[in-house]
């Protein structure tokens, strides 16, 4: 079976061409494996290590993106200081955002699943305040919910 693929070059390749092992080519769907481009060329490229450390990054910068989302400074009196400091925190959420989006975009379903595990571990860990000591009061009210 022939499987359409465009190389880095942006040529297409066909999946029974003669082209050598070690070519990287930019898939058009999601596929599983270790060769894989994320953010950079020719990385984490062939090595299994690589692969497996491009996973802990993408993982880490999802959960570091919603560590982001609830990161709030409040410095008394100084009102234009403290909006430029949300600026910059909002700033530095959007490029992890925009990173761990393009990683995404390599279509390895291992990158995938380590970028929507890493923003669902971190969303438990930094927005559901399950380890905090304080008890959460309720935000329902009657005939709907106060969000």
């Amino acid at each position: 079976r022939e499987t359409d693929q465009m190389d880095h070059g942006g040529q297409m390749a066909t999946g029974n061409s003669t082209a050598s092992p070690k070519k990287m080519v930019m898939h058009m769907a999601l596929y599983w494996g270790k060769d894989v481009w994320v953010l950079f060329a020719n990385w984490p490229g062939h090595s299994v290590g690589q692969y497996i450390l491009a996973l802990i990054v993408t993982f880490l910068g999802a959960a570091l993106v919603e560590y982001l989302n609830v990161c709030r400074f409040k410095l008394e009196g100084r009102h234009i200081l403290d909006g430029f400091l949300q600026a910059v925190i909002y700033g530095v959420r959007m490029f992890f955002s925009y990173n761990v989006m393009l990683a995404v975009m390599s279509f390895n379903f291992g990158i995938l699943f380590a970028a929507v595990i890493g923003n669902g571990v971190g969303h438990w860990l930094f927005e559901t305040r399950s380890f905090r000591k304080t008890p959460i009061k309720s935000s329902l009210k009657e005939g709907g919910l106060c969000c």
